[in-house]
């Protein structure tokens, strides 16, 4: 922001209240004006910073990956920032030599920060200077940031700030959030009639946008100009702050406080999630350690939960959920298992539930009422795996899968629901990957097949399935299908018809086909059974592109 009179990076560390800042590296940047303070929140920001900005991170973002440690520097440097202040310790041990030889070689400040001081410290710090540095116009502004500051350090949230605006400059004011949900307003009450005008605006006109937006519009009979600041944490838009001026366009001062509330609710946001994370690393490995049966007794269960807030009783349903991507597990971005969790948090509203990570995975403790019947049950863990499912389709841009153990009353027993979870994941995305709800009791003989040795498994479908696989494609029939109902029907040819919409002589016809190509009697019963394995082998395990020759040895290692 151009019209602040910038202060030397030499200076900010020589303020007292900031002495225990210490200069690791980029000594001849000291020159560097600080115009403005960002908050780096995740790893791709190059879009969202500026020239003149002081960025503040805990490394959070790029604790794991040296690569990025490496890169942000030089990028950073040819944005023109005029600093990069890391809080060691917590996320980072200490600053990786990579990016101390980095911010040397283009002479470009690299500051640790203490422990003892923090995010909101160091902008109240920074602010309060650069402000002390305005003067006339800008005693509203001055004050306007102290009181925004001080809001901060004490905790306050979107109401207060909204009102705090408007008490200052006496202009109609809205922050929403990323739902266009109001979460703090100059004057309360907000009437539906404003609240649905303002929602209906924001749709309108730039809800989403990175960039402050002017509208000129029409409020209650009257000509207005109205502002539209983002909220942004880091390169991602989490709402608005909306407000209408009468009398002319808005005043720069004002519109310079605007885009700082929205700093200040963006810090509020990162200060939240920061709290959310540790909570919810202690609670998955509360998790961890009852589903990996770490848990020594049920009043070692009941004191740990009740640390974190969590009232577990019995009975619970747990529920796995599983992302994939091509058939593999997809890697969630951290503010993609954000959404998540608050999507299955959505979908479950109004039950009582548990929900956290293993791995990359989500598992759901959902309780159960007493004394329910098992096909109850079941019908209520199905309707609520349905609308997670729903949720997450319309939020998440990944496809999932979720699976369930075997019911049990005793809570000293979801290791074992968790282990029948997995399996039947497994088994699902191999055998019954058309469908997106796995029951581990429902899967019978997909969970023998699924563990049959991988020669024996060549063996079937290379005598069994692969001649009908064939003869289908070459002449477009079912023949595989024909005998996946026949099995399922008990030999019931009438039935079959019906369900495949076949002419009842056709069936007959396949049948005899299928004896001809391999010598299967399909009115023995062994031979049926035999038949159907091969089919649900070839059909769960065999990828679209495999050779279907006589080499057996290719097989196998597709099939590993």
């Amino acid at each position: 922001m151009s019209w602040l009179y910038g202060i030397p990076i030499r200076e900010i560390l020589e303020l007292d209240a900031l002495r225990g800042l210490r200069i690791v590296a980029g000594h001849n940047g000291l020159s560097r004006l600080v115009l403005n303070v960002n908050i780096m929140e995740v790893p791709d920001i190059s879009s969202w910073i500026g020239e003149g900005q002081l960025l503040l991170t805990t490394g959070y973002p790029i604790k794991d990956n040296a690569d990025a440690q490496a890169e942000l520097i030089p990028m950073l440097a040819e944005k023109k920032l005029a600093g990069l202040v890391i809080k060691t310790k917590r996320y980072i041990p200490e600053i990786p030599q990579s990016m101390i030889s980095a911010a040397n070689r283009y002479d470009f400040p690299l500051i640790e920060m203490p422990s003892e001081l923090s995010h909101p410290i160091m902008l109240e710090i920074i602010y309060q200077e650069l402000s002390s540095r305005q003067t006339g116009a800008m005693q509203i502004s001055a004050l306007a940031h102290q009181s925004m500051v001080d809001l901060l350090v004490e905790g306050g949230g979107a109401p207060e700030l909204s009102r705090l605006m408007y008490s200052l400059y006496n202009h109609e004011l809205y922050i929403t959030d990323r739902h266009r949900k109001i979460l703090g307003a100059g004057t309360q009450p907000v009437s539906d009639e404003n609240e649905a005008f303002v929602v209906d605006f924001l749709k309108k006109n730039g809800s989403g946008s990175s960039r402050t937006q002017f509208v000129q519009c029409a409020r209650n009979g009257e000509e207005v100009s109205a502002v539209i600041v983002p909220i942004m944490l880091s390169n991602h838009w989490q709402g608005s702050i909306l407000s209408f001026v009468r009398e002319g366009p808005a005043p720069r001062m004002y519109v310079i406080d605007l885009e700082r509330a929205a700093t200040i609710i963006a810090l509020i946001i990162s200060h939240k999630n920061e709290l959310r994370e540790v909570e919810q690393r202690f609670q998955n490995e509360l998790l961890y350690d009852i589903l990996f049966g770490k848990i020594s007794s049920r009043e070692v269960l009941k004191q740990r939960s009740a640390a974190l807030g969590w009232q577990i009783r019995e009975p619970l349903q747990l529920l796995l959920i599983h992302f994939y991507s091509v058939g593999e597990q997809a890697v969630l971005s951290i503010e993609m298992n954000r959404g998540a969790h608050r999507a299955i948090d959505r979908a479950l509203s109004g039950r009582h539930r548990y929900i956290g990570n293993v791995g990359e995975d989500f598992v759901v403790l959902l309780q159960m009422e007493s004394g329910l019947g098992l096909k109850r049950i079941n019908k209520q863990t199905r309707q609520a795996a349905e609308q997670i499912l729903e949720v997450l389709r319309e939020r998440i841009p990944l496809p999932c899968r979720i699976s369930v153990g075997s019911f049990r009353q005793d809570i000293m027993e979801l290791n074992l629901c968790f282990s029948e979870a997995r399996s039947a994941m497994d088994v699902g995305s191999s055998f019954q990957n058309r469908e997106s709800i796995y029951f581990f009791e429902d899967q019978g003989i997909h969970r023998m097949l699924y563990h049959l040795e991988k020669t024996e498994i060549s063996r079937l479908v290379r005598e069994y399935y692969l001649p009908l696989n064939e003869y289908d494609q070459i002449h477009s029939t079912h023949l595989a299908e024909t005998v996946k109902a026949y099995f399922e029907l008990n030999g019931n040819v009438s039935k079959v018809s019906k369900r495949l919409f076949t002419h009842y002589n056709t069936i007959l016809y396949r049948i005899d086909t299928i004896f001809k190509l391999i010598g299967v009697n399909m009115k023995n019963a062994q031979d049926s059974m035999l038949l159907y394995i091969a089919v649900l082998l070839g059909e769960g395990k065999l990828p679209d592109k495999v050779e279907q020759g006589d080499n057996a040895a290719t097989l196998v290692e597709v099939l590993q």
